[in-house]
């Protein structure tokens, strides 16, 4: 649960996610921000955990050829998408978020030298410790974490304007990956963070740190 609110924490400290409208997320999971929000969310991805969500209407799509209509969604959103999609996919996975949405696209990802360092580390952790490395931290090494300058172009080449925020440090991170391997702690987080967006968005303050280079990325997009 800590992992969903540091994902998505600086998602929701943008007042743009709060104007309302229909709201997609694109390679949601079996979870995704549903787990921090009440409104009801039209997720795609490629496949889906066998887990029901009562709050997500899923569709299986490719980010690469969305099945909706240009600015189809008030709001989209995609968290730690972009670096589990081959690097040839990559802008026109961006292309096609930025053409169905009608007014933001809110598009986070790890990103750059900092991020991929740790990822690293982490991953060299799980191996001294004989346990197996997450498929999520595989693909971040095997299929490469975005440059910030790779994003920034492809975002421009859409023609749209858009802001950048950091989310959680490279410290932060490290140290919250180490939680998670702490499955004991799991529940706790779920039961102070679940259905909170207030608490999310204060854990995504209180982890980012500026004297730190950050871990993840926030590109806020005006698509109108």
């Amino acid at each position: 649960m800590i992992d969903q609110a540091i994902r998505f924490g600086a998602i929701l400290n943008q007042p743009e996610f709060y104007t309302g409208g229909n709201l997609l997320e694109v390679g949601s999971g079996a979870v995704g921000i549903t787990s921090l929000i009440d409104d009801r969310v039209i997720c795609a991805d490629i496949e889906f955990e066998q887990i029901s969500n009562a709050a997500q209407q899923r569709m299986k799509a490719s980010a690469t050829e969305l099945p909706w209509k240009d600015g189809c969604f008030t709001r989209v959103v995609s968290s730690d998408m972009l670096e589990h999609i081959p690097l040839d996919d990559r802008q026109r996975a961006i292309t096609e978020m930025v053409r169905v949405t009608g007014r933001t696209l809110f598009l986070a990802c790890p990103c750059g030298d900092a991020a991929r360092r740790v990822d690293h580390l982490i991953a060299d952790l799980y191996r001294m410790f004989k346990v197996p490395v997450p498929i999520w931290l595989r693909e971040h090494i095997e299929r490469g974490i975005p440059d910030i300058g790779f994003i920034r172009t492809a975002i421009q080449a859409t023609g749209k304007s858009y802001r950048e925020a950091s989310g959680e440090s490279v410290v932060t991170h490290f140290f919250v990956s180490l939680l998670i391997a702490l499955r004991s702690m799991n529940q706790v987080w779920k039961s102070l963070l679940s259905g909170r967006p207030g608490g999310a968005r204060e854990l995504a303050k209180m982890s980012s740190f500026p004297e730190f280079l950050p871990y993840r990325k926030l590109w806020v997009i005006d698509c109108r």
